[in-house]
């Protein structure tokens, strides 16, 4: 049993030196680590050769936004529950919940939002931000959830109906 504490910096380890299959841990950057450029750091998607950052039961992403960066289009999951969570800055949320658009500002450090897979939602930052968001479960995208039948909803984009008055 380990006791104790232990204090390790990044720099002393360097990126993956505890990482392979039969390593319990993993020192990292989230920043650094995101898989093409989306800040998407750990979920299916990163390839199995990275370890543990390889999961199917969870997605984490490390978002960075600069004053004025949103989503380019509306979009709902359709698979995944999603927890976003501001650590700084301002994040204007949009969810897209039966006729009228309902509007959410995350403005206090540890404000956030959850919503559901087909939770069609956009967003807009106001300042520097910086939010945490965590997906659950981590399923590929046009993949189904287990469990679904013929009529649920694929991971491809889905913008909201044309009454909503969107624009993007």
């Amino acid at each position: 049993m380990f006791r104790g504490e232990l204090t390790v910096s990044l720099r002393d380890l360097g990126k993956g030196d505890y990482m392979d299959s039969r390593t319990a841990f993993y020192v990292g950057n989230a920043a650094a680590d995101q898989v093409r450029d989306s800040g998407w750091f750990l979920g299916q998607f990163v390839p199995a050769a990275e370890g543990l950052r390889h999961q199917d039961g969870v997605e984490l992403k490390w978002g960075i936004h600069p004053d004025g960066h949103k989503r380019s289009q509306p979009w709902a999951n359709g698979n995944a529950t999603t927890v976003s969570i501001l650590i700084q800055g301002t994040l204007k949320v949009e969810l897209h919940v039966g006729a009228t658009p309902q509007s959410v500002v995350l403005g206090k450090q540890g404000d956030y939002v959850i919503f559901g897979p087909d939770v069609v939602h956009s967003w807009e930052a106001t300042g520097h931000t910086i939010v945490l968001s965590v997906r659950f479960p981590s399923i590929e995208v046009g993949k189904r959830r287990a469990g679904a039948g013929d009529d649920s909803t694929s991971d491809a984009p889905v913008r909201p109906p044309a009454s909503s008055g969107s624009g993007e």
